[in-house]
């Protein structure tokens, strides 16, 4: 919720380019660099029950990524979330894949997260949170923009997962096996 309430508070103008001119319509006004909509969920035309399901991956491409087949969806009111348990660790880590009518710039600039760092995935230009603020145990979290809003894997590690785990790089591996699978 928390999340929600930092994305309603970034305000940004629809119907107008990067460059701040009017455009001729609605799906050019949509589309920012590299076709990444930067239109604010609060002004999205689409609603969450428009863009891609992300449990609708194929099995066999969550299998490949180490992961049980069967999701649990999750639909919010711009976010569909798909949880996804991890069987590679003792631990038994999860997964969550989402995509969004928020926009990519709106999930930036809500610098909830820590430690973003600029990488690529499956080619696609993306952002990654490592995560610990405090917290006993680190997390990380990778989003990328698509054409309707943002897509993201995150890995959420559970309590006795060891200090030392190195989420991220089992998240990026995720991600590359994923993010092909999720429509841009």
């Amino acid at each position: 919720m928390l999340f929600v309430a930092a994305l309603l508070s970034i305000v940004t103008t629809a119907g107008c380019s990067t460059a701040g001119h009017p455009v001729a319509n609605e799906r050019e006004a949509m589309l920012g660099p590299e076709g990444t909509s930067i239109v604010p969920a609060n002004r999205n035309p689409l609603t969450s029950d428009q863009i891609p399901n992300p449990c609708d991956i194929p099995k066999s491409v969550v299998e490949r990524a180490d992961l049980e087949p069967e999701g649990k969806l999750i639909d919010t009111e711009w976010w569909r979330f798909c949880g996804y348990s991890e069987g590679v660790t003792p631990w038994d880590g999860s997964f969550s894949v989402s995509t969004s009518i928020t926009s990519f710039q709106e999930t930036v600039e809500a610098k909830q997260d820590d430690n973003p760092s600029t990488i690529v995935i499956a080619s696609r230009t993306a952002i990654q949170y490592y995560y610990d603020s405090g917290l006993r145990h680190p997390g990380c979290t990778i989003r990328w923009g698509t054409t309707y809003g943002t897509a993201s894997v995150m890995y959420s590690v559970p309590s006795d997962t060891p200090k030392d785990w190195d989420a991220c790089t089992r998240t990026r591996s995720v991600a590359e096996i994923l993010a092909p699978a999720i429509p841009n």
